[in-house]
């Protein structure tokens, strides 16, 4: 992504640079590039109920929020973390949870994000801020794309339904053994947590910038 640019405005570019190298090479015929059964008409139809559940997901997790359900939950948690493998070991879990629940890895950072704030804050001397948010992030994003009802699935079995040659009967367990950065990802964070590898304290970072 180029600096300075948002995540829209990056991703249409993206899509029109791909659909433009299609049509120079050869892959798409440009009078089939805007056919009712063309990549763009197909994705967008592919895309719908994704877009219509991840609203509806989007307006459910406000529930536990504006109730203050969210807030006793946070310090119920925070109470029983002994040590930052602990928290750490909870924000990876929680990461988890959020993705199944919500089957967006976006929806989880977003709704937990705070929490996990909140919850590393008594160890904020004891390892680098961002490795938090990395391992929300990045477990959220590695379990999305292990889960049947996530955005990924959906949204491979739902383009590849609609190729020539593919069978009906293609399913989330076809390419779930072919998902190698998503275990790795879940694989990599866990033996972080465990081992504590990588968990920079905060003393340490400033000797080293001086």
């Amino acid at each position: 992504m180029r600096r300075g640019w948002g995540l829209v405005s990056a991703l249409l570019l993206s899509n029109a640079l791909a659909l433009l190298f299609s049509v120079v090479l050869g892959v798409i015929e440009p009078s089939v590039l805007f056919s009712d059964d063309s990549p763009v008409a197909s994705g967008m139809i592919g895309m719908a109920n994704v877009a219509i559940v991840s609203f509806l997901i989007l307006m459910l997790i406000q529930i536990p929020d504006k109730s203050g359900a969210l807030d006793a939950f946070a310090g119920w948690i925070v109470s029983r973390c002994k040590s930052i493998r602990s928290a750490e070991l909870v924000a990876y879990f929680l990461a988890m949870s959020g993705c199944i629940a919500t089957h967006s890895s976006t929806n989880t950072i977003v709704f937990f994000g705070p929490f996990v704030k909140q919850l590393m804050s008594d160890y904020k001397d004891e390892a680098d801020p961002c490795r938090s948010a990395n391992i929300l992030d990045g477990v959220a994003c590695g379990t999305n794309g292990l889960i049947p009802h996530g955005n990924p699935a959906l949204v491979i079995t739902g383009v590849a339904t609609s190729v020539a040659g593919v069978p009906a009967s293609f399913s989330f367990l076809n390419f779930i053994g072919y998902t190698f950065h998503c275990w790795g990802l879940l694989i990599i964070f866990l033996l972080s947590i465990l081992t504590g590898i990588g968990r920079k304290r905060k003393k340490e970072n400033v000797q080293s910038q001086g």
